[in-house]
């Protein structure tokens, strides 16, 4: 016996034409991990998500632990976007 659909789910399932693309950017611990507090960094400007994971995984590759996050958030404590020690 076949079970008739009586109800359909209706809603919007394209974005609307004025929405701006979401960006992320790609975080990456430059302590390794080694020591007890993340030095968290940006590693490149923001991008796309496929760009942005595909970033990240590189960069695990190579040692470095990683966040991907919404292009504004920080992973710092701190609440800063680059360690004050570490800039020129």
């Amino acid at each position: 016996m076949n079970a008739l659909i009586t109800d359909i789910d209706k809603h919007q399932t394209t974005e609307p034409k004025d929405a701006k693309p979401q960006f992320f950017v790609v975080w990456i611990d430059c302590n390794c991990g080694f020591y007890d507090y993340p030095d968290w960094e940006m590693n490149s400007p923001p991008k796309l998500l496929p760009g942005a994971l595909d970033e990240a995984a590189e960069a695990r590759l190579a040692g470095f632990p990683t966040k991907v996050m919404l292009e504004g958030k920080t992973p710092r404590s701190d609440g800063l976007f680059s360690n004050p020690a570490s800039e020129p």
